[in-house]
């Protein structure tokens, strides 16, 4: 059940990163006719982009919260805000279908940035779940190298 615990959230940012990232450019050249194909694709791409800077800096957040209380439920508590922001950010772009350029890269944006602040909060609460497994090498002859 632990394992389950950070397999589901993981795939479901993980999921909607790869799906989004797929027909954001789409999405893009229908909601927007003044853009062509290369335009929607650019900024398309600044979603996949913002991963490099958002998906650390929920890792460092996670990591800041367990050093101030200690406890490895403050992180599991930043997956889940973070996880139902996520989805609040979803149903605000599907249900208001926003036609204003600044309105939807504002959401996607800020999509963005839960969802791969809970791709990096999941990252820093691997390590608690099963904690034997944290990268110490013992070879089958006994052997530990460090």
């Amino acid at each position: 059940l632990s394992t389950l615990a950070v397999a589901v959230p993981y795939a479901c940012s993980f999921g909607s990163e790869l799906a989004i990232n797929s027909v954001l450019g789409t999405y893009y050249a229908a909601q927007f006719p003044n853009m062509d194909q290369t335009e929607s694709g650019r900024w398309a791409a600044m979603f996949g982009m913002l991963n490099f800077v958002f998906r650390p800096v929920g890792g460092f957040f996670a990591d800041v919260l367990y050093n101030l209380t200690g406890s490895v439920w403050s992180k599991k508590l930043l997956l889940t805000v973070l996880g139902t922001v996520m989805g609040a950010f979803l149903l605000a772009i599907g249900l208001s279908d926003p036609t204003n350029e600044a309105t939807v890269f504002g959401l996607v944006a800020g999509l963005a940035f839960c969802l791969e602040a809970c791709n990096g909060t999941n990252f820093a609460v691997v390590p608690h779940v099963h904690p034997f497994a944290n990268g110490k090498f013992v070879s089958p002859l006994g052997y530990q190298p460090y």
